[in-house]
């Protein structure tokens, strides 16, 4: 459940109103100086992401991303014509105001649409639990002259938000293994893609939660499955200050990041992907970090094998690390055994893991089909 508040919805002539708002949740026309502060325009934003992030169970999405919107590559196929509609508006242009949709127009899309199917998850799916389901969809939207909330039910629990990932990181590692390769050129493509489209964000189209190859297999032939991801905040508080202090220099906001672990559940690789304004800042960035010692975020499931990593001080576990860049993007991944195991023999598994996720992820998983 949710719960969203909507104090700029009490007057069509109120002052914005000054209070704090989680980056997730915060008006792009406020981040680029448009306005002073959250005004109604702001809460119509604040319910279709409420919809958006209840309904498809997406803690992170839709995230703004150089300027622009980041959805699912797709919506569901059954979902709603009337909810479809209103999203694809909602999220068109982040800098519209009378454009997205008001709570009016929720409430009636919503409590119009029938039952929907089961909705697929980015992620690959938990082990079954036991949970109550609703028969049908329902939402209620109350708007009045002060205050707007709105109470979304979900079917199913959703994911953890990016502050709870962040905030069960943790941050000392050992010195990255750095290595650079070029760019990889498609086997086959029909048409021909335009592969230096994705030198500059003016012109890259890859959706940003794209960048994760839903499994990998390494140097040994283990293969190796993405537990959770989603789009976070560029720098975290995990991260070492020459770290933070780069990645500011490069105004890098976001980043996609997720957690692979092994069939038989005893290594985990994190992997982090950051994208900057052009393959040349890449190269800049990449060439100023190499032979440093990098402290980057960790990332671990959300439940099962390897979900207490991230709160057993992982710093005292052996890990491999392992770096890349490729066009406009920037890599690193951690390996380590699950148990924290110190022994320098697990080098021989999770060196292979690590260089196997820095290498496989990228905008081949979008535009390679």
């Amino acid at each position: 459940m949710y719960l969203r508040g909507g104090d700029g919805l009490r007057s069509a002539q109120a002052a914005p109103v000054q209070q704090p708002i989680a980056d997730e949740w915060r008006d792009p026309r406020v981040r680029f100086g448009a306005v002073a502060g959250p005004d109604r325009y702001s809460d119509r934003l604040g319910v279709a992401l409420l919809v958006y992030r209840s309904l498809l169970r997406e803690a992170n999405l839709p995230a703004l991303v150089d300027g622009r919107w980041f959805m699912r590559s797709e919506l569901a196929p059954g979902l709603d014509p009337g909810v479809r509609a209103l999203i694809e508006r909602a999220f068109d242009d982040p800098s519209a105001t009378e454009a997205r949709p008001s709570a009016a127009e929720w409430r009636a899309a919503v409590l119009a649409a029938p039952a929907p199917p089961p909705v697929p998850v980015f992620s690959p799916p938990r082990p079954p639990e036991p949970q109550r389901r609703s028969g049908a969809l329902a939402a209620a939207i109350i708007a009045g002259a002060v205050v707007a909330i709105v109470t979304t039910v979900l079917v199913v629990r959703a994911v953890q938000s990016s502050d709870q990932s962040a905030a069960s990181s943790t941050s000392t590692y050992s010195p990255y293994t750095t290595t650079s390769h070029s760019s990889r050129p498609p086997t086959t493509t029909t048409p021909a893609f335009d592969w230096s489209s994705l030198d500059s964000a003016a012109t890259d189209k890859t959706p940003f939660t794209a960048l994760l190859p839903q499994s990998f297999r390494d140097g040994k032939n283990v293969n190796y499955t993405l537990r959770s991801s989603g789009v976070m905040d560029c720098i975290t508080p995990a991260m070492s200050a020459n770290v933070k202090s780069i990645l500011r220099t490069y105004n890098c906001a976001h980043q996609v990041a997720g957690p692979y672990v092994d069939d038989s559940n005893k290594i985990m690789v994190s992997v982090n992907v950051l994208a900057l304004d052009t393959t040349a800042d890449a190269d800049r960035l990449y060439a100023t970090m190499k032979g440093q010692t990098q402290d980057w975020a960790l990332w671990c499931p959300h439940d099962g094998p390897g979900a207490d990593v991230c709160t057993n001080d992982p710093s005292r576990a052996r890990r491999s690390g392992y770096s890349a860049h490729q066009y406009r993007y920037i890599y690193e991944s951690t390996a380590l055994y699950i148990t924290l195991s110190r022994d320098p023999t697990t080098d021989d598994w999770t060196d292979p893991a690590a260089k196997a996720a820095a290498d496989q992820a990228g905008p081949e998983n979008y535009w390679h089909k």
